[in-house]
């Protein structure tokens, strides 16, 4: 259930954010430390793929598209939490002022 209904929501969701992020100049969505955060953990995962760290190749499995997907939408979150600046609160009370 969860590759079909809810990675394909967790994708799009993340990619309106990223066009949203991008059109607006801002990082918003989520803590930049926590998209940070999840960008260093996509790097240590894809270790796991690297011969020189975990040895021989029939010591672990293939890379799948999902994996991929994944950790590209993971990547550009996390280079947007880093060059892009935070969006600041919006108070509605100070408009009525």
């Amino acid at each position: 259930m969860k590759e079909s209904i809810v990675d394909p929501l967790f994708v799009s969701g993340s990619l309106f954010q990223i066009i949203l992020n991008n059109s607006s100049g801002f990082f918003a969505g989520s803590y930049r430390i926590a998209a940070i955060f999840k960008m260093v953990a996509a790097m240590f995962d894809i270790l796991q793929y690297v011969p020189f760290i975990v040895g021989l190749p029939e010591t672990r499995g293939g890379v799948d598209a999902s994996f991929v997907i994944y950790v590209g939408v993971i990547a550009i979150q996390g280079w947007q939490a880093v060059t892009l600046p935070r969006a600041l609160p919006y108070d509605a009370n100070e408009d009525q002022e």
